[in-house]
């Protein structure tokens, strides 16, 4: 076996304990194997000030795709010229729709789309949820630039869970947690008893200057995921923090479409990447949801240029189209009051309920 060959493949894929034994020939020892390739990783990680369930640092490496991915995305800041502005909210209605459905919500986006547009009260918790996410957006967007302390979090969380089980903004008070796309696999999350420290440890990684937003955003997210501080909703808590964290750095194009519809595409790979951090075997390495979670909001990036040249490209066709008419007025009657304006029944804030994906 070429073990030189076998360690860069590994580092390349960033393959995890679980995977590796498809990597190896009959006869050789895995644990050997990746006790070596912790041993590498460790040695040129950078450790976080966060703590698992006993007390031992989380940490990430900086892989060749978090660093692309990073490039794209600040060159989407340099190129157009995005102000500073303060959203009305932080969750399109795509988001809105989005980070439910990825929650196994199962209300359509035409119902989602429909229920919002009527401003009633919910009726059941599908719309419970949807009106939750909304109101947690508008009102992460009036405090956009408020201190990510306890109270905040906590607030975060109590309207995300308003009126759902376990609903509230206090930290759990039971050990065990059920995470559903674990399948049963054994897992150990902070106790209780450990979750004031836990919430001390990322406020206090949330206010440090020195640490870079795209690392930050990531970072809170993946958080939520090991530590899972409140009874439900930290998923939603998690990818709310994480837009909170990249909109109030600069990066105000992360507010006008959806992550979680990227992420949505990603399909496994979302909660792949979650599993990997929370699972004990891969060493509190948290790489592989940041370098995920990064090349998710590449992905983004390059959705937003692509319906950007789509635009350009239909407003250069409709004054091409022009151009070939004369200046003679038109026989057929013009009726301004016919035409459309503001929202339809199938679109909302730009959210085609036709093309979900």
């Amino acid at each position: 076996m070429d073990r030189e060959r076998l360690f860069r493949v590994i580092g390349e894929k960033y393959i995890a304990r679980n995977e590796l034994y498809g990597y190896l020939p009959l006869g050789v020892n895995a644990d050997e194997i990746w006790s070596t390739v912790l041993e590498q990783r460790r040695a040129k990680a950078i450790t976080l000030p966060l703590t698992n369930a006993n007390g031992e640092p989380y940490w990430y490496t900086l892989t060749d795709r978090m660093i692309i991915a990073s490039e794209n995305i600040v060159n989407e800041l340099y190129e157009n010229n995005y102000t500073d502005k303060l959203l009305s909210s932080v969750m399109t209605i795509r988001e809105i729709f989005f980070t439910g459905y990825l929650e196994g919500s199962q209300i359509s986006a035409q119902e989602a789309v429909s229920f919002l547009q009527r401003g009633e009260e919910a009726l059941d918790a599908e719309e419970l949820m949807i009106l939750n996410n909304r109101q947690a957006g508008s009102f992460a967007a009036e405090n956009i630039y408020r201190p990510l302390n306890r109270d905040y979090l906590q607030v975060l969380a109590q309207i995300l869970t308003n009126g759902l089980d376990n609903s509230g903004g206090e930290l759990r008070t039971e050990d065990s947690v059920d995470i559903y796309f674990m399948q049963g696999e054994s897992y150990v999350l902070p106790s209780a008893a450990r979750l004031d420290r836990c919430i001390n440890e990322i406020t206090t990684f949330l206010a440090d200057m020195s640490v870079h937003p795209l690392i930050k955003s990531a970072v809170a997210q993946a958080w939520a995921m090991v530590v899972r501080p409140f009874p439900d909703g930290n998923e939603r808590l998690g990818r709310l923090l994480s837009e909170i964290i990249l909109i109030r750095s600069g990066y105000t194009f992360f507010g006008e479409e959806s992550i979680s519809a990227v992420i949505a595409k990603s399909g496994f790979k979302y909660f792949d990447a979650i599993a990997k951090i929370v699972r004990g075997a891969n060493g509190n390495d948290l790489t592989y949801f940041l370098d995920y979670y990064l090349s998710v909001l590449s992905d983004f990036v390059d959705e937003i240029r692509d319906k950007r040249k789509k635009k350009d490209t239909e407003s250069i066709e409709a004054e091409r189209e022009m151009a070939r008419s004369s200046l003679a007025p038109s026989n057929e009657e013009q009726n301004s009051s016919e035409a459309v304006s503001g929202e339809t029944d199938d679109t909302i804030e730009g959210f085609d309920i036709s093309d979900q994906f």
